[in-house]
């Protein structure tokens, strides 16, 4: 086997790049990582680091030279949504070098993506139903299902304020580095410390809410809300900010939603609490006349919502796939890997009220399954468990390189992976 040198540019926060690299190195290949900020150089370490400390200005000749110098035959980046990983894949895809991407599991909670070429909306997975009609199969549940990874959202909590925290002691170090995130990191790691335990306070009040809302009478559409500065809207969608889905959403209802539905707007998990949606939903509503009929959850359970409610909508959230697996009818507003005629309702948010497009169930498991084949990894980026599984994978198939979807839809189905 041909030695290959893969080059780490951002990782997910935690040990999970330097497993993977470790895994690598086993098998005869080189590995090392694009170190930006102090918690990058404390999830990695000094050995085999390449520092960039010059202004943004300079990246895009610095990283070119870098991968000409190294040899580096692959990049693996953590998402493609931002500047530093936007760079080095344009540059990449140039020189003739293989891009991969991690990412959060489009399916949750059991997997992570591994994607060739991009993720999210830079997906290579095509949106033509017949591909996945011809090629997937309907399987009822995805192998790993019921895996137990450990507590992934409190490991990845920790892994967030541990690495904001040493970012922000780090920081005089590396005075050019632009952060992805919308607010100070430092600030970003209290406040998931801060929401993680603060939620857990909440849980008596937020059962109590889930339970109004299950038992109210008339029927509901469920709005679900994404994180503040996702990249996911910033890039894929023509909201900037979680404000501006709400507002639309809501106005949109007032107009055209039956009289007589009701509209609950679900925070995000992951969501940092200083945007205070409440406060805001209920301005939009009240201005639109409907304060009455839309109600805000800051929590609650997906599965239990989706399935008493008669619609969903979405940016692009990978909850509103999960909501398919429910039979639930969906719309989305930004660019979503599984935004499908057959899945998706395909119109205008005015007319999806109204409208009888329920997703076609076996569509939806021929879909996940190729889906999960080509894309996800089980696994997680933050527990014992799950990184033990997801390095194995990972590592198979980035030497392998299996073929994007396209180049398979002249087949009768796809090899697995």
């Amino acid at each position: 086997m041909a030695e290959r040198h893969f080059l780490f540019v951002q990782a997910p926060f935690g040990r999970f790049s330097r497993r993977l690299a470790e895994r690598l190195r086993a098998d005869g290949h080189r590995v090392s990582r694009v170190i930006l900020n102090g918690g990058d150089l404390f999830n990695w370490g000094f050995a085999n680091a390449h520092f960039f400390l010059a202004p943004v200005g300079r990246y895009r000749g610095w990283i070119r030279r870098l991968m000409a110098r190294e040899g580096i035959t692959d990049i693996i980046t953590y998402g493609d949504g931002h500047f530093y990983t936007e760079v080095a894949a344009e540059e990449a895809r140039d020189a003739g070098i293989t891009v991969s991407c991690l990412e959060q599991g489009y399916l949750r909670p059991n997997w992570i993506t591994l994607e060739l070429g991009g993720v999210n909306g830079h997906s290579h997975l095509p949106k033509d139903p017949e591909v996945y009609r011809r090629l997937g199969q309907p399987l009822d549940e995805l192998p790993g299902a019921h895996e137990v990874l450990g507590t992934v959202t409190l490991n990845n909590t920790m892994n967030i304020v541990v690495y904001s925290f040493i970012f922000y002691f780090l920081a005089p170090f590396f005075p050019f580095y632009r952060s992805p995130v919308y607010m100070p990191v430092v600030v970003t790691g209290l406040a998931h410390l801060w929401r993680y335990y603060y939620s857990k306070l909440l849980v008596e009040k937020v059962r109590r809410q889930e339970e109004a809302i299950l038992g109210m009478a008339q029927p509901y559409y469920l709005a679900l809300n994404q994180r503040p500065g996702d990249s996911q809207i910033v890039r894929h969608s023509d909201l900037p900010q979680v404000r501006h889905f709400y507002r639309k959403v809501i106005e949109s209802f007032a107009k055209h939603a039956p009289k007589d539905h009701q509209l609950v707007i679900k925070g995000h998990p992951l969501d940092q609490g200083f945007s205070h949606h409440a406060s805001g939903i209920d301005r939009a509503a009240k201005r639109c006349g409907v304060r009455d009929r839309v109600h805000f959850l800051d929590g609650g359970h997906l599965a239990n919502l989706v399935r008493r409610s008669v619609g969903v909508v979405t940016v692009n959230s990978t909850a509103g796939l999960a909501a398919l697996n429910f039979t639930a009818k969906a719309k989305t507003l930004g660019d979503a890997v599984y935004d499908i005629p057959g899945l998706t309702y395909q119109g205008d948010l005015d007319s999806f009220w109204t409208a009888d497009s329920k997703p076609d169930h076996e569509l939806f498991l021929r879909y996940r399954q190729l889906m999960a084949e080509m894309t996800q990894v089980l696994g997680s980026f933050s527990t014992e468990r799950g990184i033990e599984l997801a390095v194995e994978t990972c590592a198979r198939r980035l030497v392998s390189q299996p073929p994007m979807l396209e180049t398979l839809c002249g087949c009768q189905r796809a090899t697995a992976i």
